[in-house]
């Protein structure tokens, strides 16, 4: 059974009043988390706690919690090791609900630290009090406007239909901003630490069952509660909400840096790669595929089957793509005999093959490319079209007569029998002008470059195919 109910998890990633105990000028993670909450549209109420100093980042401070004589929602701890445990005991005695704790030196350090986590645990659990961390940096709820995380993200920060969860928050900031970089948006980054008292588990519950999360991005190097995670997976199975993981530490080496980052036992490589398979869990080798992918599974949502088709005015690209998708498990069928008709006649130099290079003619005429996509995205033997284009950036050479062609494919695009997107050819930054032509255009626009796209889109085939056998038998 969850020990915390998801309205008690939906409170604690929505605060409305928040307690910086250990709030100090002299400390840099605490300029930073003042900066991230007061600078970037947190609306609740944020109080500093030092005993030493009566005014803290120009506020005013309290000099203990109970001196505070507000409610409090989230003690956000930023004391050393030894200052924890009595900070923990007097948020318990004050009522608040839920802590976050950044502070290091507990069970990844040494015994006397073990002995403090599980100090710390006891504490909360006598108290129902759920805690993030130790040894984590917190979170971000996006949407919500929540930045309770010491962040050096670029603003302002893109919200989508992604959660991440990560053990570690240096690598969560890292991947806020590269997603932001390649326009994939994420609505909560939330980093676990030691996982003394909520897991990754309970936090991925929390993100599947949001309304406004597509897909579920994990940064793992271990999972600490089985049972909740395979429970967690199958009702994200269940519901149709893509689980993609980086599973990290898989070597020796690699597990006993686990064990000092986080106190993590790693455990066998093949055997969590077979369990997370079995449970439906997109596994990816990177932090760059991890990212890309979940994007691209937010777009795509559920495929209809492996069959795809291609669209580029350049021939390498047509062949870099049937490359990619023999690697990645995906169908490149003959087009049919009626839609190579329809092509011959509006372009007689093609050869109507799938991939279809259409060559640079198509270039030369404004409608030429939405009537070929027209024709290509009507054939029966496609599941999903792609449409290798640039998004260009507003203001570079070229750029209004490329955007014109856009406008016209778009309208296109979106009458398409099957699901259909445009990709470009390489993994490229998305300036914000970019990004807002995107958005203003509704532009289906899968990022990353042919090489992180078209293995995306074999998951996310991979994916539908376990979700689609789920209603008619056990997940093989």
């Amino acid at each position: 059974m969850a020990r915390f109910s998801l309205e008690r998890l939906r409170s604690f990633f929505n605060p409305r009043s928040i307690a910086l105990i250990g709030a100090s000028d002299k400390s840099s993670w605490s300029l930073t988390v003042y900066n991230a909450l007061t600078e970037h549209g947190f609306d609740g109420r944020v109080h500093y706690v030092n005993p030493r100093s009566p005014n803290v980042h120009g506020q005013p401070a309290s000099p203990s919690i109970s001196a505070i004589g507000e409610p409090i929602d989230l003690g956000f701890v930023m004391l050393p090791r030894d200052g924890v445990i009595p900070t923990i005991r007097e948020l318990a005695a004050c009522g608040v609900p839920n802590a976050i704790v950044i502070s290091a030196g507990f069970a990844e350090q040494d015994d006397i630290g073990r002995v403090a986590q599980a100090e710390l645990v006891d504490i909360a659990r006598s108290s129902d009090m759920a805690v993030l961390g130790p040894n984590c940096l917190g979170f971000v709820n996006v949407q919500s406007r929540v930045e309770a995380f010491p962040s050096t993200f670029d603003h302002p920060l893109l919200a989508g239909p992604i959660g991440l969860v990560a053990q570690s928050g240096g690598l969560a900031a890292t991947i806020m901003n590269y997603a932001r970089m390649h326009n994939v948006g994420l609505n909560y980054l939330i980093t676990t630490g030691n996982e003394a008292v909520l897991t990754v588990a309970d936090v991925m519950r929390f993100l599947i069952e949001d309304p406004a999360i597509k897909v579920v991005a994990l940064v793992i190097e271990s999972i600490r509660d089985v049972a909740a995670f395979t429970a967690g997976a199958q009702r994200a199975l269940e519901i149709g909400k893509p689980i993609v993981a980086l599973k990290m530490a898989c070597t020796p080496l690699g597990k006993r840096l686990a064990f000092a980052h986080t106190a993590s036992d790693a455990g066998d490589d093949v055997e969590m790669d077979d369990y997370l398979s079995s449970n439906a869990v997109v596994r990816v080798a990177s932090l760059e595929e991890l990212v890309l992918t979940a994007g691209v599974m937010a777009k795509t949502g559920v495929v209809r089957g492996k069959r795809l088709g291609f669209v580029s005015i350049s021939g390498g690209a047509c062949e870099i793509v049937a490359d990619a998708a023999v690697k990645a498990g995906i169908d490149l069928p003959a087009l049919a005999d009626s839609t190579r008709d329809q092509l011959q006649e509006l372009l007689p130099v093609s050869c109507g093959y799938n991939p279809l290079d259409t060559t640079g003619t198509a270039v030369t005429s404004r409608d030429l490319m939405a009537l070929m996509l027209s024709v290509v995205g009507s054939d029966p033997s496609l599941d999903l079209l792609l449409c290798n284009q640039t998004i260009p950036n507003p203001g570079t050479p070229g750029a209004d007569s490329l955007m014109d062609m856009l406008a016209s494919i778009v309208p296109a695009l979106r009458e398409m029998p099957c699901s259909t997107f445009l990709v470009d050819r390489m993994h490229l930054p998305i300036a914000d002008e970019t990004r807002t032509f995107i958005a203003e255009n509704n532009i289906p626009f899968l990022s990353g470059g042919l090489q992180q796209v078209i293995p995306a889109i074999g998951r996310a085939i991979w994916w539908s195919e376990k979700y689609r056998a789920r209603s008619s038998g056990p997940i093989e």
